[in-house]
């Protein structure tokens, strides 16, 4: 683990390098928007490369965006014949911010569930594969229980069944107090652009497994400052927004048993926010299932990682679900 004031200096160095570089681009598919109601999403479209084999959509982890998402894991994707799709979450991006947002109005992970089907809905997609990372394995976990007709395969990465369950660990009183000395140094107002980006960077690092990597950090600066330059920036209360829709949905323990969906579990070891003994927990209650846990990971999906985790993803796709 680290400490914050062993890489301020190099934060900030490269934060102002990187105003002297070009902004590389993060897009490059077909964009539009879908609405659920009232509700503006914002998604991207991914051509599949030579025989088409079907359609997937990605769902991203708790405030993030569309971008978090590797541009390599993608390409391997739409290389090895599927369309890709993802979008950005409401609260965030060029999607609905959710202005008038209050406790007593809060949405739920089934709220969210209804915004991706309202994409899939808006493509006229019969069957998706769907894959989601952390809040977005719990989306795609509600997608599979309420729409099995739509949902072809589920693919669940460094998620849970039940986050908030009180028989496992979720977060440990080291991540919890790490975060809150992260927010406390770097939230002090004015809150510039260089203090958001080091907000970001920083919060990304903490949630770092112990496996030979380490986080592309020239990466993130750039995906934060495209996010600011060209998707809107960063709703810094998104975080509570999302946190509070995990909340109020509660446990999917006992209905995950109904899920007969052909099921990839795929976490990390050393997962610093959600302990993969949540991902052993709910993967028994998945009959339907294989698991791939992989030693030394986080709460990420690092390079060094990219290669087994798209490799058992499409070897998933190819033996349980070769039918269009």
């Amino acid at each position: 683990m680290f400490e914050i004031k062993v890489y301020e200096e190099l934060l900030e160095r490269k934060i102002k390098n990187s105003k002297f570089k070009s902004l590389p681009n993060f897009l490059h598919g077909k964009t539009g928007y879908a609405f659920h109601g009232n509700i503006k999403l914002f998604y991207e479209v991914r051509q599949a490369k030579g025989n088409f084999k079907g359609s997937l959509l990605l769902i991203s982890r708790n405030s993030e965006s569309l971008l978090f998402w590797p541009e390599e894991f993608i390409e391997q994707l739409t290389y090895a014949g599927y369309e890709v799709i993802r979008f950005d979450h409401r609260g965030l991006g060029l999607s609905d911010w959710m202005a008038g947002w209050t406790k007593k109005t809060a949405f739920t992970l089934e709220d969210m569930a209804r915004d991706a089907m309202a994409v899939v809905d808006h493509l006229k997609l019969k069957k998706v594969h769907v894959i989601g990372a952390s809040m977005g394995g719990m989306i795609a976990q509600r997608m599979a229980i309420d729409f099995p007709d739509v949902v072809k395969s589920l693919t669940s990465i460094m998620s849970s069944g039940y986050f908030f369950d009180p028989q496992l660990v979720s977060v440990s009183r080291d991540i919890k107090k790490k975060f809150s000395k992260i927010i406390f140094n770097l939230t002090k107002k004015p809150m510039t652009l260089e203090k958001r980006i080091k907000l970001r960077v920083t919060i990304d690092h903490l949630w770092q497994g112990n496996g030979d990597y380490i986080l592309d950090i020239d990466r993130q600066i750039s995906l934060y400052q495209y996010e600011f330059k060209h998707k809107g920036g960063i709703n810094p209360k998104v975080f509570q927004y999302h946190n509070k829709a995990i909340k109020l949905s509660g446990s999917r323990l006992a209905e995950l048993e109904k899920i007969t969906t052909p099921t990839l579990i795929i976490h990390g070891t050393k997962d610093p926010l959600i302990n993969y003994e949540h991902a052993k927990k709910y993967a028994i209650l998945l009959r339907n299932s294989k698991k791939l846990f992989l030693e030394g990971m986080g709460h990420d999906m690092p390079k060094e990682y990219l290669k087994p985790i798209i490799r058992s993803i499409l070897l998933h796709l190819i033996t349980k679900t070769n039918e269009n």
